[in-house]
């Protein structure tokens, strides 16, 4: 799975002729980690908080049942 570190991590071979410049391609790459890093996060956030709730709909289940 992709993560912030790999996208950090990832490096592009010149090739010359055609070739992208290095300045775009870091900047670039510095943003989308930033970005998935912050949905990461949110997901994490978000998996908890389901957790959560999913307990605390199955506690209302039990004590219901008489």
């Amino acid at each position: 799975m992709l993560n912030p570190d790999k996208i950090k991590e990832k490096e592009f071979q010149t090739t010359g002729r055609g070739s992208y410049r290095a300045d775009d391609v870091d900047s670039f790459l510095a943003e989308v980690s930033s970005s998935y890093e912050q949905m990461f996060k949110e997901n994490g956030e978000l998996v908890k908080k389901i957790s959560l709730l999913a307990n605390k709909v199955e506690y209302i289940k039990r004590t219901r049942i008489l």
